[in-house]
């Protein structure tokens, strides 16, 4: 069993009993509980993708191809980097 079932699985569970567990942490009353439960439902599903992206890429690997999952890797990373540098989310309201 791989690494990301162990992150997948309980991120699927969260998303079930999302309001009860985001209620662990607020109060009951205010909007919190609604804006963190809708932040679960829109990135609790990106775990999937991400298991799906983990288990290719070992299969990959294991194949001995271990250049285009790093590369793939790389990619994503520098994405990630271009966006926080020079995306407009600090403007975000």
């Amino acid at each position: 069993m791989q690494i990301s079932s162990y992150v997948q699985m309980p991120a699927m569970a969260i998303g079930g009993v999302d309001r009860e567990t985001v209620g662990l942490f607020l109060p009951a009353e205010g909007r919190a509980i609604d804006i963190g439960v809708h932040i679960n439902n829109l990135t609790l599903w990106s775990f999937i993708i991400f298991g799906i992206f983990n288990v290719v890429a070992g299969v990959v690997r294991s194949a001995g191809a271990v250049v285009f999952p790093l590369v793939v890797a790389f990619i994503a990373a520098a994405l990630n980097v271009l966006y926080y540098r020079f995306g407009n989310w600090k403007k975000a309201k």
